[in-house]
């Protein structure tokens, strides 16, 4: 071969400049991520207005290189420019989220920016670790999964929780404030250590929000519930275990095998939680603006008080509990406009993604009369409904009577009316209050250990064992009494594996609670009704509190930061995260009637 043959060859072999180019500015990104992870570590940038400079141009170095990143892609495509947005919408759309931050969020946009360059160089450095092979093998199960996502968001949230730039002094939280905040924002519990208002800075408030979206709706159902709402398709690999893990959470009663389903009930999920918590967003901030509420001096101004409606329409949708006030809601015990709004939050995400879907899902021109819109409802749909009414009610007038000349005592007729029916509300799953828990009557103690206990819907924002598990355990007793062996609701036969996984629920679930208060009663040196308040506020990732978990000990925090992680998740969940597969018998032993009872 002639020496211009060889010329001619190694020109061909030769990366092209723009490749090079690409290369130079990959290496650059992770230089500024590097850059900026050491600067947040190390220093407080709320007192170094250069280095807070500095990490803001790198930040928008970083989206530069995202949005270089995305339109490189989008010029590889085939076809029409319209084609390639449709199919890259995706991406476009999470570049326009970005794009959106660094206008008053820089840093948030970068940190969002950088996931998108970190997440897949993680996935590659592990399958290089540990091979493609190994990696192909591990089959996780929907409840592994389940288990996984959580504890990663934790593990993350508690580790930027603890840098300087997350508090409000620059010192950074300790590891067992930062486990329990974090575990109390990702399990939409509201139990604090520390007030969020003041002890967090606003790096720090908007980690706990991410916290609180993320926990709401869980990572990988968000990640499809993103792709549907943009219109494009969810990950073939990923589809499969969407539907065992959307039964999983309790999001359904029925199948969801099928891909159009799916589709659909992410994409309903996005929707749902985009529509309520945007106009929370919009009439908090009209109350505002109006001055029909009246915000704290630090948010009595325009920016102020969009943050304070952004972040508590995302904690009362998603039952997060957290308040930027001390007093939670107490403030506003007497404003009917906050009370409904929130009523109405936090009634909309504890009633489930797959109720709101069903109840959106009807054509409502064809709908002739209350009756038949009932009638054509799903039975999963009717039972959370009906319940949610019963113990919204039921709730209301228990808490009205004990409480009416105690912890009432001081309010108007009307105020202790309305602030009867937001407890009844918020004490099963959301954790705002209006009156102060530390002054409630021993019977109304336990009227909320029985209500935190059940919680909301399955599939919803809330946590506990469920209404519908508690409705249907219910119904199991009532078909024993009646001498019945099928457990009837709304005219329907509910399965047998229905009622007996229903009981086991609570059973497994009772016992993390027995468990998690003994333990915490032989190490913590409080009263047992507050500790057993606390706990059963924290399995049913509720948030109120009697004032026990600003005085926990070390072990206490991390006890109960392990059970809102149970709560939020489900203990069943759990059960089956580290049980073996079954294979289903071909036989059956004899019969034996024992006594019982």
């Amino acid at each position: 071969m002639s020496g211009e043959s060889l010329e001619i060859e190694r020109q061909a072999l030769r990366p092209s400049w723009w490749f090079q180019a690409a290369r130079l500015m990959g290496a650059l990104i992770w230089v500024a991520i590097i850059a900026i992870m050491f600067l947040e570590a190390s220093f407080d940038l709320s007192q170094r207005v250069d280095l807070r400079q500095a990490v803001i141009a790198l930040d928008a170095f970083i989206f530069i290189g995202l949005l270089t990143r995305t339109l490189a892609g989008l010029w590889r495509l085939n076809g029409a420019w319209w084609q390639r947005a449709k199919t890259a919408r995706a991406s476009i759309v999470y570049v326009a989220l970005c794009l959106l931050c660094l206008t008053w969020a820089p840093r948030v946009a970068g940190a969002l920016a950088s996931g998108a360059f970190a997440l897949p160089a993680l996935e590659s450095l592990f399958r290089r670790i540990l091979g493609d092979e190994f990696i192909s093998r591990i089959q996780l199960k929907p409840s592994q999964s389940l288990l996984l996502s959580f504890g990663m968001i934790i593990v993350l949230g508690t580790g930027l929780l603890m840098l300087p730039a997350a508090t409000q002094d620059g010192q950074g939280t300790n590891f067992y404030d930062a486990l329990f905040t974090m575990a109390s924002a990702v399990s939409q519990t509201g139990l604090t250590v520390q007030d969020t208002g003041s002890y967090f800075s606003a790096f720090g408030q908007i980690l706990v929000l991410i916290g609180m979206q993320i926990g709401g709706i869980g990572i990988m159902i968000l990640s499809a519930a993103f792709a549907a709402l943009v219109g494009g398709r969810m990950p073939s690999r990923q589809t499969a275990g969407l539907g065992d893990l959307g039964a999983t959470e309790g999001m359904t009663a029925q199948s969801l095998s099928k891909e159009e389903d799916l589709q659909w009930l992410f994409g309903s999920i996005a929707k749902t939680t985009l529509w309520f918590e945007g106009l929370g967003v919009l009439v908090l901030y009209l109350l505002w603006l109006t001055g029909i509420m009246a915000l704290p001096d630090e948010f009595n101004n325009p920016g102020g008080a969009l943050w304070w409606s952004v972040f508590h329409a995302v904690s009362g949708f998603c039952q997060g509990g957290f308040t930027l006030t001390p007093d939670s809601l107490m403030g506003w015990v007497s404003n009917p406009a906050v009370n409904l709004v929130f009523i109405i939050l936090i009634t909309a995400g504890g009633l489930g993604f797959y109720v709101t879907g069903d109840l959106g899902r009807s054509d409502w021109t064809e709908i002739r009369s209350p009756r038949r819109f009932w009638k054509r409802l799903q039975l999963h749909t009717k039972i959370v409904l009906s319940t949610s009414l019963i113990m919204n009610v039921v709730g209301a007038l228990v808490y009205l009577f004990f409480e009416y000349d105690h912890s009432l005592a001081d309010l108007e007729p009307g105020t202790k009316v309305m602030a009867a029916v937001f407890q009844a509300v918020t004490m099963r799953c959301a954790g705002f209050n209006t009156v102060p828990m530390s002054a409630l009557a021993a019977p109304t103690i336990l009227l909320a250990l029985v209500w935190m206990f059940v919680g909301s819907g399955p599939g919803s924002t809330g946590g506990g064992v469920r209404v519908s598990t508690a409705c249907v355990s219910v119904a199991a007793l009532r078909a024993m009494v009646n001498g019945r062996k099928e457990v009837e609701l709304f005219g329907y036969t509910i399965p047998q594996g229905t009622v007996y996984k229903g009981i086991s629920v609570i059973f497994v679930s009772l016992l993390f609670v027995s468990v998690v208060l003994i333990l915490l009663a032989a190490n913590e040196n409080q009263p047992f009704e507050v500790l057993a308040f606390e706990v059963v506020s924290a399995f049913g990732t509720v948030g109120l509190s009697m004032g026990a978990s600003s005085n926990l000990t070390e072990v206490g925090k991390l006890l109960l930061a392990i059970l809102m992680f149970f709560g939020r998740v489900g203990p069943l969940t759990v059960a089956l995260a580290f049980a073996e597969k079954v294979d289903k018998r071909r036989y059956r032993y004899a019969e034996e009637p024992i006594d019982v009872g």
